[in-house]
Order: structure tokens, then C-alpha cells, then sequence
């Protein structure tokens, strides 16, 4: 699958834990082949307990987080340029703690 311009660059599935009172526990990273739902849900499913809240992109592969027990909270960016990118509410509660970078070229 070619989505997301991933054709020359290595592909890493992340889960963070999100623990309270707005804290990150642990990380789990994990390379994939790529980001069909056959290659990210068996990394789902490793990383995540069933039953936990999974937020993630708008990227269809997850759409049947919650037929394999997960709760599913989307955030879908709609943006014009990627400077003006607004990020999710859990990601802009602790800022500084997890960053979101983007490959140039």
C-alpha cells in the first residue's frame, strides 16, 4: 500500500499510554510494512489492551478498532497547508512531552 508518500521511508507504529491526571505512560513503537489495516491492527493488538481507548487519525485502517474491542476516538486533521495544523486535544494538553514532526521532502 503506497498511502501517505511511504514508499522510501521506514514505517513505525506508535502507541502511547495515556495515564491520568494528563500524564503519557508507557510507548510501544514498532516497525511495519506498511499502513494497510492488515500491517497496523496486529500491532493494535499487541500494543493495546482490548477495551482501552485507541485515538487515533482519520486513516481508514482503524475503522474496526471497535469490532476488535477497543473503543475508537478519530481526530481527522482537515488542513490547507500543514504549518496551519491544529492538534488533537490530547496531544495539546502536555505540550513539550510529545512532538509531531514531519520528513521534509
Amino acid at each position: 500500500m503506497d498511502g501517505r508518500q511511504t514508499q522510501s521511508k521506514a514505517i513505525v507504529a506508535i502507541a502511547v499510554e495515556i495515564s491520568n491526571p494528563k500524564s503519557f505512560g508507557r510507548i510501544r513503537l514498532g516497525s511495519v510494512p506498511d499502513v494497510s489495516k492488515e500491517s497496523l491492527l496486529p500491532f493494535v493488538d499487541c500494543a493495546i489492551e482490548p477495551g482501552a481507548t485507541v485515538h487515533s487519525d482519520g486513516w481508514q485502517a482503524y475503522l474496526t478498532l471497535p469490532e476488535r474491542g477497543y473503543e475508537h476516538e478519530r481526530a481527522v486533521i482537515v488542513m490547507s497547508h500543514p504549518s496551519r495544523a491544529t492538534p488533537p486535544r490530547y496531544l495539546q494538553e502536555k505540550p513539550g512531552r510529545l512532538g509531531i514532526t514531519r520528513r521534509a521532502g
